[in-house]
This record gives structure tokens, C-alpha cells and sequence, in this order.
């Protein structure tokens, strides 16, 4: 566009911009405009109020709680594709970039895997640019890179790079990405296939000079393990942020949670004694029922919570009787015939909710006596 074109649009601009002030002073003049205005808006207010009303009752004991014990998350396939990773929002948010560039390199089932990196390159709450930490990789100075999508084009080529290296022996591709692709090579040179002796004694024989372990912290496990150079635990980092998908939950039901139990609880359990929030979804308003799990379980990554408690309700699947388990969500018709209420099973008879008296611990046993009892149900995604 030439400058003439640019100063035409921006006086069209102008043109509009002073038509619609004048049209709504004038508007606001006219009492009965504002009559009309106002009625809407009450209705809008209205309509809010019904939208996010969810009836939460009943006057429960809070019983005492074991404590709970979660499981380390997998990925779903074999061979690493598929699954879904526990990420921040921040770190999803980044998601429709990173797969549109797994697919230009022909990687897009490594999609959750990337992103899982990517939060264990950068954080959940990155506070660098270069979220891939792809700047070494391009032998410059760390953080170097100053565009996350620049970041995120280099790291997910290097990764596929690395990978095709490997032979598709992913493990060694995920700590390629920590070590070097020279690492390849050592493994090769090995015995062909990714063990964690064989990263820790790459780790060893490189840690001199500026990855020397002297003058570290010795309570580190790198220090200890006189392994300075990179992180010997990467693989185990990266796939601890992993959960198995739908197809998986036959063998969840015996026993396994896609996520550390303990992990949410801590979570939600900080917000005990906060007041009942109608729609409230944010620890600023406080909390509904529906409002506090899918904060709660967000935190985590897992964002099939949204909604209210029916919707929670249909985003999860019906688990056994006599199979329920710490961490699965229980639900309960209270006002309609529809799910209406839902908290945190903690085992024990015990769940954590928002209800009228606030946050809080409550009796599934008590609740089940005073309103119709919809089962336990279990987060699959």
C-alpha cells in the first residue's frame, strides 16, 4: 500500500470514528434510549446469573484424609507418538504453532512429545524467548534466540533431524536434544540403542572445563553423580509430563491415574475455607464445584474440565463400582435432573468440593443420603 493509499485509509478511519461519537451522543440524550439500554442490560445481567447458577448444598463434617499417591505418566504409544502432556497453559498455547511445524518436517504425531520439551527447555512460565532453547543447537550463546517462533522452527527441524539420526530410537533423539547429535554417535558406537548407563557415561566423560563438576552444588544429583555435563535425567523429565490417552483407561481402571493425584490435591487443597462462588473459576472470585476442578486440573494441562458440572460429566467416563479411586470426580443431581454438583474423590469417603458452607472436605456417604448419587467418573484426557 503507498503512503497516499495508507493516509486514505487512516482519514476513512477518522471519518467513521467521528460519525459514531456523534450518533452516540446523541442516543445517550434521549431518556428513552437509555431506558431501552438499561432494560437490556439488566436482562444481559440476568441471563449471566442463570447461565452460571449452579446449586451447591449440604452441611457436611470434614473427615480426616490419608495421604495419596499418584503415578508417573507414560506416553501412550510404543514408539512415543500420540499421548497427551501435562503442560501449563502458557506452554499449550503454543501448540498450533509447533504442530503445524512437526508436519512441514513430517513429525506432527510428535506433537505432545515437542511440547513436553518445550516446557522442560523452558519452564512452565517461560520468562526467556527462546522457549526450545534452540540456540545452542545453532552454536550460538544460550538464549540468543529473541522470537519464540523462531525458536520453536529451529527446535522442532533440530529434533526431527535428531530423530532421524536415531533410527526412530526416541529416547536417544529426546536426549540428543539435551547433549549434542554427537551423542548419536557415541551411542552407535555402543551397542546401537539408548540406555541411561549410556548417558550417564557420556555425561562423565564430558564434564570438564566449564562443565566440570568442581565448586558445584554437592547436594546435586548431576555433582553426586559426577555428571555435569547436560541432564542425565532428561528422557525420564520429559516423559514424566506425559499421560496415556483414551484407548488406555481398561488399564486404568486397574489402578492408575493419568496424573499425580497428590499433585492436584496440593493444588486444590489450598483453597480451603474460601467462600462458595457462583461461576467463579479463578482463585481471585473464588470457586463453584465446576469452577475449582477445572482450574485445579488446568494447572496440570488437562483442559477437558471446562464447563460446568455437566459438562465435566460428559467428559469423563463412568468407572466400576468398587474400582473408584483417589483423583477420579464424583457427581451428584442436586437442583435438576442433570449433574449438578461434582468434587475430587480423596478416598476414604471423602471428596473435596465447593458447596454453600465454602471450600471444603465432605462425606460422599452424606451427600449420596441427601441427593441423587451419580456415580464416580474418570478423567480420560
Amino acid at each position: 500500500m503507498s503512503a497516499t493509499d495508507t493516509a486514505k485509509s487512516m482519514a476513512k478511519q477518522y471519518v467513521k470514528r467521528a460519525a459514531a461519537k456523534k450518533i452516540a451522543a446523541v442516543m445517550l440524550k434521549n431518556p428513552y434510549v437509555l431506558a431501552i439500554l438499561g432494560v437490556i442490560l439488566l436482562l444481559i445481567a440476568l441471563m449471566g446469573l442463570l447461565f452460571f447458577f449452579l446449586l451447591n448444598s449440604g452441611a457436611d463434617t470434614k473427615p480426616n484424609t490419608d495421604s495419596l499417591i499418584g503415578n508417573g505418566a507414560i506416553p501412550l504409544n510404543a514408539d512415543f507418538t500420540g499421548g497427551h502432556a501435562n503442560v501449563s497453559s502458557i506452554i499449550r498455547s503454543y501448540e498450533p504453532l509447533i504442530r503445524e511445524e512437526a508436519r512441514k518436517n513430517g513429525i506432527e504425531g510428535y506433537t505432545e512429545l515437542l511440547l513436553a520439551i518445550t516446557q522442560n527447555e523452558s519452564g512452565p512460565n517461560p520468562s526467556v524467548a527462546d522457549i526450545m532453547q534452540a540456540s545452542e543447537s545453532q552454536g550460538l550463546p544460550p538464549n540468543t534466540i529473541s522470537d519464540p517462533y523462531l525458536s520453536i522452527q529451529i527446535g522442532v527441524r533440530v529434533f526431527a533431524e535428531r530423530l532421524r539420526a536415531a533410527g526412530g530410537d526416541v529416547p536417544l533423539a529426546i536426549h540428543t536434544y539435551n547433549y549434542g547429535m554427537a551423542f548419536v554417535g557415541f551411542v552407535l558406537q555402543n551397542g546401537g540403542k539408548y540406555t541411561e548407563d549410556l548417558a550417564l557415561q557420556y555425561s562423565r566423560e564430558h564434564s570438564i572445563g566449564i562443565y566440570s563438576c568442581i565448586g558445584r552444588d554437592p547436594n546435586n544429583y548431576r555433582t553426586q553423580a559426577g555428571a555435569c555435563y547436560g541432564d542425565i535425567r532428561y528422557v525420564k523429565k520429559i516423559l514424566q509430563l506425559f499421560t496415556p490417552a483414551k484407548s488406555d483407561f481398561g488399564n486404568l481402571a486397574q489402578g492408575n491415574q493419568i496424573f499425580d493425584v497428590n499433585q492436584v490435591h496440593t493444588i486444590m487443597k489450598q483453597f480451603l475455607g474460601m467462600p462458595y462462588q457462583w461461576g467463579g473459576r479463578s482463585p481471585a472470585t473464588s470457586f463453584d464445584c465446576s469452577g475449582l476442578m477445572y482450574w485445579s486440573f488446568s494447572q496440570i494441562g488437562i483442559k477437558s474440565l471446562d464447563g460446568n458440572a455437566e459438562t465435566q460429566f460428559n467428559n469423563t467416563v463412568a468407572v466400576p463400582d468398587g474400582q473408584q479411586q483417589p483423583g477420579d470426580l464424583v457427581f451428584w443431581e442436586t437442583y435438576k435432573p442433570a449433574p449438578s454438583h461434582v468434587g475430587l474423590y480423596v478416598g476414604n469417603d471423602s471428596f473435596l468440593n465447593s458447596n454453600d458452607n465454602g471450600i471444603e472436605y465432605s462425606s460422599v456417604s452424606k451427600w449420596s443420603k441427601a441427593y441423587k448419587f451419580l456415580g464416580y467418573r474418570r478423567i480420560i484426557r
